[in-house]
């Protein structure tokens, strides 16, 4: 069943949550998109009605945008990014700020590494050092073995991005930029510390639509009203009278408005 008891907080500054936040007493309209790719999520926001002063502020060059939504007082972070263009947009009697931002992506284009470790440095080691140098945390999920060491010292200077793809060349593990960790996993490797259920219910809209992918195999197209926990790499149950049972997320977009429209996640699931 929708919901009413609508919850949004946008929050743009030098760090994630300092700076200016607004929440759903402004016009906010957002869309997240989310995926496992090594390209960085995305997201965009407009906030309407902001005073000149707190548009200026937003404006300024290396800001993090953070999105929370959900219902009530239970809101989860949809995304934290980091802002690559603002603009006002005037639509008399609006006035309307408009941002743009990726999970990651100057990171990966634009902040170079420079590398030097002896042998015997263990592939853990060297994924720190990226991390550290990139002003990014790393999270490693269960079962992914860093532990193997180099039998010669090597060098690196380039892109985080390049880094990152030497270092797990020699590895069957993914990368990923997400909410500011560098994420790595197995291929295909799911989330199973959280499900979400999707039933009509619980929010499910309209019958799974089916999907074949090259890479992921059978799956389903689901439309739900917002659920904020829907991520990649998250494990989702379906309970439908046509589809029934457990997938993985492999993309998620999150939109919504506070003043209208529907409050929707769309997400792109296989068998998990």
């Amino acid at each position: 069943m929708p919901r009413f008891d609508r919850a949004c907080s946008v929050s743009i500054g030098p760090q994630a949550g300092d700076g200016i936040r607004v929440d759903e007493r402004f016009r906010i309209a957002f869309t997240v998109n989310q995926d496992e790719s090594t390209d960085g999520n995305s997201a965009s926001v407009e906030i309407y009605g902001l005073s000149e002063d707190t548009r200026n502020l937003i404006r300024q060059e290396g800001q993090v945008l953070v999105i929370e939504a959900g219902y009530g007082d239970q809101t989860e972070v949809l995304t934290i990014s980091e802002v690559t263009r603002s603009l006002v947009m005037r639509q008399p009697p609006e006035i309307i700020t408009m941002v743009e931002a990726v999970d990651g992506g100057p990171t990966l284009a634009a902040i170079r590494v420079s590398l030097s470790y002896e042998a015997g440095y263990s592939v853990q080691q060297v994924l720190e050092q990226i991390a550290r140098r990139a002003g990014l945390s790393l999270r490693v999920a269960p079962g992914v073995n860093l532990n193997a060491a180099y039998e010669s010292g090597n060098a690196y200077s380039g892109t985080v991005r390049g880094a990152l793809d030497q270092t797990l060349a020699r590895l069957s593990a993914d990368w990923s930029i997400q909410d500011g960790e560098i994420v790595i996993k197995e291929p295909g490797q799911q989330d199973s510390q959280t499900l979400v259920v999707l039933t009509p219910s619980t929010g499910l809209v309209r019958s799974p639509e089916p999907l074949e992918d090259d890479t992921d195999g059978a799956g389903y197209r689901v439309e739900a009203f917002m659920q904020p926990r829907i991520r990649p790499g998250r494990l989702v149950q379906i309970d439908s009278a046509d589809v029934s049972g457990m997938f993985v997320c492999r993309r998620v977009t999150h939109q919504g408005d506070t003043r209208g429209g529907d409050w929707l996640t769309t997400a792109e699931v296989f068998e998990a």
